[in-house]
């Protein structure tokens, strides 16, 4: 992935190899995927949708060797279910996991609070900024995989939607040679609850994976060997949001109030806690496009 500056107001484009898809419940958003992987954009509810009672389904599908095939996004009733994708399964919890791992409840306090009120339904995010001791030469063309692999391990609800970045350790050098800064390798895996609750709430599954990244979980290691090596040592950085989801209708409506000089502004909370350990300066913004190998 790639960061850049956008002027306020403008959605920030998509990388190279992607499929630029809107965000249903952001006007001035995008939903990037990759174009090799994915062959359509991801259709979760509306916020009027979720109002309605509906949810937000992730079906995901692995091929004979339990490596990522293909993944759909769509909204269902509040009384369906959202069905298993091929190679997976379902938990009692559930989390929807690959066939090879152990249904296990890590979460047992989540999924209370509602996010659906009258005025509006809430979206959570999380974003762990995870340092890489190494990275494969080949690790953004795993990076689907290994995505998958550590949700099965993470036990992910089926509601919760999650992206994986990869972006390699870089140096800026003077003319002379001499070096200026560097950062270190990093991996950032998104979580979203899409304005749904869950068994688990994004923040939560932030903190296991924090607590398996410090313990050097062999599970976890086991789920991202594909792309490189964490750096246990480093820890993991969380940045946490929620704001209220708002459809492109009542958006295009706002746009038009702004313009009268009425200006409506949406609840926004984040929350950036910074691992103690870090040895290596790591950088994200929420707004990163992410570009594909």
């Amino acid at each position: 992935f790639s960061t850049q500056c956008v002027k306020e107001g403008t959605a920030c484009p998509c990388g190279k190899n992607t499929i630029s898809c809107p965000d249903p419940n952001d006007a001035l958003a995008k939903i990037c995927v990759a174009s090799n992987m994915h062959k359509r954009c991801p259709a979760p509810c509306t916020a009027d949708a979720i109002l309605a009672g509906n949810k937000s389904c992730v079906l995901t599908n692995l091929d004979e060797k339990g490596e990522f095939k293909s993944e759909t996004i769509k909204c269902i009733g509040a009384n369906e279910t959202c069905g298993v994708g091929e190679g997976m399964k379902r938990c009692p919890s559930g989390a929807s996991i690959a066939l090879d791992t152990t249904c296990v409840n890590l979460y047992t306090a989540g999924g209370t609070r509602r996010l659906s009120t009258a005025a509006g339904a809430a979206r959570a995010t999380c974003n762990a900024i995870i340092t890489m001791s190494s990275l494969r030469p080949d690790a953004k063309s795993k990076a689907e995989t290994v995505r998958v692999k550590m949700n099965s391990v993470l036990q992910i609800p089926s509601s919760l939607k999650t992206t994986l970045a990869i972006k390699s350790a870089s140096t800026l050098r003077r003319l002379d040679g001499r070096k200026l800064s560097s950062t270190a390798s990093s991996m950032i895996f998104h979580i979203d609850d899409q304005g749904i609750a869950t068994s688990a709430t994004p923040a939560q599954v932030c903190e296991q994976l924090k607590k398996m990244v410090k313990s050097s979980s062999p599970a976890l290691t086991s789920a991202v060997s594909a792309t490189g090596v964490i750096d246990s040592k480093a820890g993991v950085n969380l940045e946490t949001s929620t704001a209220t989801l708002q459809s492109r209708s009542a958006a295009a409506v706002n746009q038009r109030n702004e313009k009268a000089g009425i200006t409506t502004r949406l609840p926004t909370t984040t929350t950036t806690t910074a691992a103690t350990t870090t040895t290596a300066a790591t950088t994200a913004a929420t707004t990163a496009a992410t570009t594909a190998a």
